[in-house]
């Protein structure tokens, strides 16, 4: 795949539309991977904090969400935009690298963000050293499939493809398959220290 797609951060106010929150549903689709209370949840690309709410209540007061962008104007819209924002370390990073410790969070949520990586490889080596030894990726992205919405075809990143990146990356694919029609979600797992990459 030779083109990217990023959204652009003067946009987004279509990422907290009413109708995106009736499509997506951040509670019921948080709720799907069932993340434990008092973890620490990197989110990629939070754009305007679509998820922060329904990830602040699932990990809870002992939780943490790191709320993670490329561009300073989603990370302004946020703080702008949602009550949440202040219950959040806000960071503005490009990936690799982030400016974060090594084996610092349980999950990292990654959801409509894979197609957007310069270089996928790299990212996702990138997201494992932050995870801790069996902390997951919690990924949703678009099928390589038309659908009325979403980002063109071109740039969007099958789901065999998407989980063959995880395995060659250090993750065990623990759960994948379809979420609705036009999107995938994938459950990768860190290796344990000593197994695989």
């Amino acid at each position: 795949m030779s083109e990217h797609h990023h959204f652009p951060s003067d946009e987004w106010k279509r990422l907290i539309r009413p109708e995106r929150y009736e499509e997506e549903n951040p509670q019921d689709t948080v709720s799907f991977f069932g993340l434990k209370p008092g973890s620490i949840v990197v989110d990629i690309g939070c754009g305007p904090g679509f998820y922060e709410e329904a990830l602040i209540r699932a990990v809870g007061t002992t939780g943490r969400v790191i709320a993670v962008d490329r561009t300073e104007g989603m990370i302004e819209a946020f703080r702008a935009s949602s009550p949440v924002a202040n219950k959040c370390d806000l960071v503005v990073a490009e990936i690799p690298p982030l400016p974060l410790s090594d084996a610092c969070a349980d999950y990292v949520w990654l959801v409509n963000v894979l197609h957007e990586f310069d270089e996928t490889t790299g990212a996702l080596q990138e997201l494992n050293r932050v995870l801790r030894d069996g902390g997951q990726v919690l990924c949703i992205d678009w099928a390589a499939v038309e659908s009325g919405h979403g980002p063109p075809i071109h740039v969007r990143i099958s789901l065999e493809r998407a989980i063959a990146y995880f395995s060659e990356t250090g993750f065990t694919v623990e759960d994948s398959g379809m979420r609705g029609t036009d999107r995938y979600f994938i459950v990768a797992q860190k290796h344990s220290q000593g197994r695989g990459v």
